[in-house]
């Protein structure tokens, strides 16, 4: 990760019109956005798992991987939106499809963590969790 960011800060890239030095966002934003998938997907597979086969183990894997995958899509939303008030000279246009939907993906993932806050017993709360991811 260290050399990404060192990456997007000193590799030189080529002056493109429309972009200029914002193609930088790049290094930063893409990643992120990776990452986001990728901890989803685990916390869905983990969520799948505990179904299966009831084990607390399995609900707290896809509690964390769903809460880092939150403050990636979150980061990712914040760099989304500076690359767009450098490019576009707006911080959010809602005719943009990708924008919106990764917005709405945000807040269906803070909805799972108050659904998981919302229940004592651990139990129901990881089988209404594991149902809702």
């Amino acid at each position: 990760m260290t050399l990404v960011i060192a990456g997007g800060f000193l590799i030189e890239i080529p002056d493109i019109p429309i972009l200029e030095q914002t193609a930088r966002n790049i290094f930063f934003h893409v990643p992120m956005w990776m990452t986001m998938f990728f901890m989803f997907i685990i916390s869905f597979w983990y969520s799948i798992q505990y179904l299966n086969e009831p084990n607390m183990e399995f609900d707290i894997k896809a509690s964390s991987a769903a809460s880092v995958g939150v403050a990636f899509g979150i980061c990712g939303l914040l760099t989304g939106s500076l690359w767009a008030r450098f490019t576009w000279g707006s911080w959010w246009t809602f005719a943009e499809p990708k924008m919106n939907l990764a917005a709405l993906a945000m807040m269906i993932y803070v909805a799972y963590f108050v659904l998981r806050s919302a229940f004592d017993d651990q139990d129901k709360r990881a089988k209404l969790s594991a149902v809702y991811n």
